[in-house]
């Protein structure tokens, strides 16, 4: 109702503050889409204030993201997933595995990462760091591959080894919880039933940098902004 009247007024910018946060999960996914339509055959400018990231990304033509009072991030769906800013626009936009670890070496092509969790060196894309600095990867869920015993992993790829403690199926994918050495990752695959040790591998290219004292705070929110 409340939108229906602000919309009587033909206004040309639109606030939506949460409005979708009381519905159950099905509900939501529906609503959600028939905003989208709505906008797009009103053609109002609106700006919605959400902390759902799918919400973010799927209403948005641009989002901004904010942290503490403070305007962290701003770009496209494409780019706030892609290439956060932050660890904490990486956390909070869509689910993201982090790996503390020390630089070993570093060059304009990249940086080598031995990770803390199980000693092992990773490869990562380049970054402004430095030999010695203290560094978090982070890696999303579908990017990690699973290699099976016929499948060689790309000869640029990071190879790590790990054991499966965890699997769940979700519909579209299943998700596994990996031990890498005393640390667990998250892993996203249409690979069922995957058991004890399995063999991952991880593009450097995927593998984005932050300084450790970049950390996930949990008061964050997006403006999406959808443009008529």
């Amino acid at each position: 109702m409340a939108l229906a009247r602000a919309l009587v007024y033909s206004p040309t910018v639109l606030l939506l503050d949460e409005p979708l946060s009381n519905l159950d999960a099905q509900l939501r996914e529906q609503a959600r889409a028939w905003l989208k339509r709505l906008q797009e055959e009103l053609g109002i400018t609106t700006v919605y204030v959400t902390h759902d990231q799918e919400e973010a990304l799927a209403l948005s033509d641009r989002i901004a993201v904010m942290s503490e009072g403070h305007l962290v991030q701003v770009g496209s769906p494409t780019e706030i997933y892609q290439e956060p800013a932050t660890a904490g626009v990486a956390a909070f936009v869509g689910r993201c595995n982090f790996l503390t670890g020390k630089v070993a070496a570093a060059t304009a092509s990249g940086a080598e990462v031995v990770l803390d969790c199980n000693g092992q060196k990773v490869r990562t894309r380049a970054a402004d760091v430095s030999a010695g600095q203290h560094v978090t990867v982070a890696v999303r869920p579908e990017r990690v591959k699973v290699l099976t015993s016929d499948r060689t992993a790309p000869p640029d790829a990071n190879v790590l080894t790990g054991t499966v403690l965890s699997s769940s199926y979700v519909g579209a994918r299943f998700e596994y919880d990996v031990r890498l050495g005393d640390q667990a990752v998250q892993v996203a695959t249409g690979r069922p039933g995957l058991t004890g040790e399995i063999t991952l591998a991880v593009d450097p290219a995927v593998c984005l940098l932050y300084p450790t004292t970049d950390v996930v705070s949990p008061d964050v929110e997006a403006l999406t902004t959808v443009s008529g």
